[in-house]
């Protein structure tokens, strides 16, 4: 069996992650059985594969449309597990630890039990707790919008053709985003640049590998997706000062060099050699040794949000590296009909065990019992609400082989 981990990971070299996001999280009725679900979703592969390949269904290949790059990658999460009739046993990493709870289930509303991150006040349900999720990535938005529309227009023809089964399954939710060709975010810092590189070392952090499997075979080189969509609150970003800003995020604001420790004056000093001569920021060619933070700093820059979230363990294909191969993706979205806007991050990462970044969301010497970073005894007003969360779930994504119709196939009954 040829065990690929699915497109949509970015983990090889030349890889890149692609414009835009379409996140859609899907769910069935109760009555839906794993028959019908495996006959639903090879429908729903047949008409993404088409796409892929520039064909709309009601046009044919005689008119074609370009899928700019067009990639589809499917994940199963916790609620799937819970069918009866699956041939295989659950996945380790999908065990009930690894669930995002629901938000009336624990008095504080975190997103996890020991994060900060807490769930928005209007949030009642984690949508993002479903059977299925599908991915879909694109560097146009009309190409991510086709799949989605697609998609519902077959599900639409399946309920026409079986009128008393309508809605077995449908699409719950629905999550928009896009890459930033700066590479800052929402509170103009540079963000998301100190990652994995591209090839060998991202493959031993994103595939599930025979040492952390527990001997099921059939999931080597598959990958866990953890995806959270966190509003940013730029009104309480905007009251904490340029300097403090700074050494809360452990890099400077416009070039984004590393901060390495403060001045007797409280001015954050960066590190002295960034960014190298002739650039100006991070992301110039010649300044990749300082987008991965430096593990010698004061101890005061040892609580800014870099720092916590990379402790720069080693070797990386060990769980207990903590590290993730994350891909961010923004949004703006409008706040009922008020006239008002939310923005923040589509937080993506795939590992080949979820325990990696659910340990740094809870742990106190990492981003545990905080939303962003800093010293958890002297924060500003409002700065542990900076990040909240409006849906957040782990799913098992299976490794794409030739022997099934759609990856993950090979987990339902005949």
């Amino acid at each position: 069996m040829d065990n690929r981990i699915q497109e949509g990971t970015n983990w090889d070299i030349g890889a890149k992650p692609k414009s835009h996001l379409k996140l859609l999280i899907l769910e069935t009725t109760e009555n839906t059985s794993s028959k019908d679900l495996r006959l639903g979703l090879k429908s729903i592969w047949q008409v993404l594969q088409s796409l892929k390949s520039g064909v709309v269904p009601s046009l044919g290949s005689d008119y074609p449309v370009d899928p700019k790059e067009l990639e589809v990658l499917i994940g199963y999460g916790h609620k799937f597990f819970e069918r009866e009739d699956l041939i295989v046993p659950t996945p380790e990493g999908m065990l009930l630890t690894n669930r995002f709870p629901q938000p009336n289930n624990i008095e504080s509303k975190q997103v996890i039990p020991g994060s900060g991150i807490i769930y928005d006040e209007d949030i009642q349900e984690n949508v993002a707790d479903a059977e299925l999720v599908i991915q879909l990535t694109a560097n146009s938005q009309l190409s991510v919008n086709r799949g989605h529309v697609e998609i519902l227009k077959l599900l639409n023809a399946m309920d026409e053709e079986n009128p008393l089964e309508t809605g077995r399954i449908k699409i719950k939710e629905a999550f928009d985003g896009f890459g930033r060709e700066d590479h800052r975010s929402w509170i103009d810092f540079h963000d998301g640049i100190s990652n994995l590189r591209k090839g060998e070392e991202r493959k031993q952090v994103v595939a599930i590998k025979p040492d952390n499997s527990g001997g099921q075979d059939w999931t080597h080189n598959g990958t866990y997706m953890v995806f959270m969509r966190l509003p940013v609150n730029l009104k309480v970003w905007s009251e904490v000062p340029y300097n403090e800003q700074e050494i809360l995020v452990g890099r400077t604001k416009k070039s984004g060099c590393p901060i390495i420790r403060i001045a007797p004056d409280g001015t954050p000093v960066p590190d002295p050699r960034c960014p190298v001569s002739g650039t100006r920021e991070i992301t110039e060619e010649g300044n990749e040794q300082f987008r991965e933070p430096s593990a010698v700093v004061s101890d005061e820059i040892k609580l800014s949000h870099v720092q916590r979230a990379n402790h720069h363990r080693s070797p990386v294909f060990k769980p207990d590296s903590r590290r993730i191969y994350r891909q961010g993706f923004e949004f703006v979205e409008s706040v009922g009909n008020t006239g008002d806007y939310r923005v923040g991050l589509n937080f993506i990462s795939f590992q080949d065990d979820p325990d990696r970044v659910l340990f740094i969301l809870t742990q106190p010497d990492w981003l545990g019992n905080l939303s962003f970073g800093g010293d958890p005894n002297n924060q500003y007003n409002g700065i542990d609400k900076l990040v909240t969360a409006r849906a957040a779930a782990t799913y098992f994504v299976p490794p794409d082989n030739t022997e099934v119709l759609f990856p993950g196939e090979n987990m339902f009954p005949r």
